[in-house]
């Protein structure tokens, strides 16, 4: 698969700087890992990267967007036994934590797929055909954004803006940029990656 030869420009705000606007839509179509066990408590493994994370900011509440930043970078989403954890560790009601999470567009709540799609819809791109690129996509994954697939191969978020305004409209795929989509070209995409996964 060919990539552009584009450096990636950020695609979520860095630490103090997250962006606000429409989250990811909270849907859990696809079952999630095993985190925790029966009683509640979180595995080994998993509460050993929690706590590592909380003693970067000393269990303050006013660090709640980093610590959901560290811990997303950690898990590659929010994991609802570890936020159920984090309220407890640093003493804010869940429904808090969950509404600063929704604030924030950066923020998911579904495992990722093995490809990560994010769609560009800011004006550059729309103009130039994203709507019928991100059509393309979602029907060629079976899934809509703020999704993952059920079996796990896919999942699909879209942005305002990647920063790679001249070659909308643009498709991010596993962090590497391709410019100038069409719905054929989407398509070619998402069978490439298809055959990725593939013995």
């Amino acid at each position: 698969m060919e990539k552009e030869g584009v450096a990636p420009a950020p695609i979520v705000a860095g630490r103090g700087e997250a962006t606000a606007g429409h989250a990811s839509p909270l849907v859990l179509d696809a079952p999630t890992e095993m985190l925790s066990s029966p009683d509640g408590n979180l595995l080994g493994p998993v509460a050993n990267k929690l706590a590592r994370i909380l003693l970067k900011y000393h269990k303050r509440k006013e660090d709640i967007i980093s610590l959901l930043q560290d811990i997303q970078d950690e898990f590659g989403y929010l994991p609802r036994d570890v936020l159920r954890h984090l309220s407890k560790e640093i003493r804010v009601p869940e429904h808090e934590i969950y509404g600063v999470a929704t604030f924030y567009s950066q923020f998911t709540f579904n495992e990722p797929g093995q490809h990560r799609l994010r769609i560009c819809l800011g004006t550059a791109c729309h103009v130039r055909g994203a709507v019928g690129v991100m059509e393309e996509v979602q029907r060629g994954t079976g899934i809509k954004p703020g999704q993952t697939s059920l079996d796990k191969q896919f999942s699909l978020e879209t942005v305002m803006c990647v920063g790679a305004c001249a070659l909308g409209p643009v498709v991010v795929a596993d962090g590497t940029y391709h410019g100038t989509m069409t719905p054929a070209k989407a398509r070619k995409l998402i069978q490439d990656l298809r055959e990725e996964g593939r013995p």
